[in-house]
């Protein structure tokens, strides 16, 4: 909200102004302290772990807020080696330049995160950066504490990524902390990236499962106050760990995607630009989520190559950039979308296989081997009488639809028999009938 126009009720601690989104004069009608608890908050209502995992709903509804410029950002070198076996040097050199050829002049892969803990991951890091490409830009990734700090100091990295945990699942039972005790330490390595000219990256970890208003917005609102302290923005990165994030209207938080990203802007003033969404597909969603976040506030959504994550993956690309030219067609996400998974199957079946230690499944969409390799007459083949916009998702044989489908998904349809294969398919494969 603009300043010139703000007042604050200090009775209810109500902000009031114009709102520079939606250009109307809105009120922020809370304030959230920190809330100390001396047990932790497990949510066991939602995750009794007898069960599948529930969600709950409360009806009510945030708006949409359309950032006007998005982009993505790399995980492969980070959250990727953390599903296979770690790349080699060569490995991840030659990946880099594939991402920076994929995300192109205006950089819709934005950033990619390296790891710091081994000589390996140091080398190949220096040597990504002494490319001088512009983009991705080169970050790391560290735990909050003083000697993982120690690392970035040394590399000249103008951004890193800070593990700050925020639920009490974390906070409490694996750290043996206190939500104030956590705030601090977490604000000390916080100031201390700033102090040197480095931009804090906050990586929210587990914030499914996270006391929302109770710890997530206090600090937030306290490393928006650190920022302006120090004039270097703080990035929010939102880490839905354990895939427990979902799109549905009128879902209750902490399980709410819409309303953990317009809490941010809301509730802690945070900006589009400095939000980012990293999400898990436990449940399937990873994708959809990554969108919603986008629709909802986020310019940024955090993704990897061919989606390789730890345990179940994280959103792939390719995936999330097919997924928002959906709502709002921008040819840049469609060329990438496209190009994304087709440098993924460069990188792991074709002739740079040697780039890639994933075995890319035959049917995974826009890479795998057999994507578009139909063994019956349904749709695919059928597409020799049918109109090319009955069938818009599919690619027949008509060669004016091969080229458009070729055009969007940098790939053709490719013919192969089976014992069900009926008789378009066999004229397609030029077999008498």
């Amino acid at each position: 909200m603009q300043d010139n126009s703000e007042k604050v009720i200090n009775d209810h601690d109500i902000r009031i102004g114009l709102s520079d989104t939606t250009n109307l004069i809105e009120q922020s009608a809370y304030h959230y302290s920190l809330q100390e608890r001396e047990t932790p908050n497990l949510y066991r209502h939602l995750f009794d772990y007898e069960s599948v995992p529930k969600v709950s709903f409360n009806h009510r509804f945030v708006p949409m807020n359309m950032p006007k410029e998005i982009w993505i950002t790399d995980t492969t070198f980070r959250d990727g080696q953390q599903s296979t076996a770690p790349f080699t040097v060569k490995q991840i050199v030659d990946l880099y330049k594939l991402m920076s050829r994929l995300g192109g002049k205006n950089g819709i892969i934005r950033q990619t995160e390296f790891f710091v803990y081994t000589e390996k991951d140091r080398r190949a890091l220096e040597e990504c950066m002494s490319l001088g490409l512009e983009f991705p830009e080169i970050t790391c990734w560290i735990r909050a504490n003083e000697k993982d700090f120690d690392l970035v100091k040394s590399l000249g990295i103008k951004e890193t990524g800070i593990l700050v945990s925020c639920s009490d699942y974390h906070i409490y039972n694996k750290m043996g902390l206190t939500r104030k005790s956590a705030l601090e330490k977490y604000l000390r390595i916080v100031k201390s990236a700033m102090e040197h000219g480095i931009r804090p990256r906050c990586h929210f970890e587990d914030i499914t499962r996270a006391d929302y208003y109770g710890f997530v917005v206090p600090f937030v609102e306290a490393l928006e106050r650190a920022g302006e302290e120090y004039g270097i923005p703080v990035k929010i990165r939102a880490c839905d760990t354990m895939g427990y994030g979902v799109s549905y209207a009128g879902a209750a938080l902490p399980r709410s995607v819409p309303g953990i990203i317009y809490g941010f802007g809301h509730y802690a003033g945070v900006k589009s630009e400095n939000i980012e969404w990293h999400g898990h597909n436990d449940f399937y969603k990873v994708v959809t989520n990554s969108s919603t976040a986008w629709l909802y506030g986020a310019s940024s959504v955090n993704c990897s190559l061919l989606g390789i994550g730890e345990r179940v993956a994280v959103a792939a690309g390719g995936g999330c950039g097919a997924a928002v030219c959906r709502h709002i067609g921008l040819l840049d996400f469609r060329v990438a979308s496209r190009q994304h998974e087709r440098c993924g199957y460069d990188a792991g079946r074709g002739s740079e296989s040697h780039l890639f230690v994933h075995n890319v499944p035959l049917r995974q969409e826009r890479a795998g081997g057999r994507t578009r390799t139909p063994c019956r007459s349904t749709h695919a083949f059928a597409g020799r009488r049918a109109s090319r916009f009955r069938l818009s998702r599919i690619i027949p044989v008509r060669k004016s639809f091969v080229r458009l489908s070729s055009k969007v998904h940098g790939a053709r349809l490719r013919r192969r028999l089976g014992r069900l294969t009926g008789r378009f398919g066999l004229r397609a494969c030029k077999v008498p009938v």
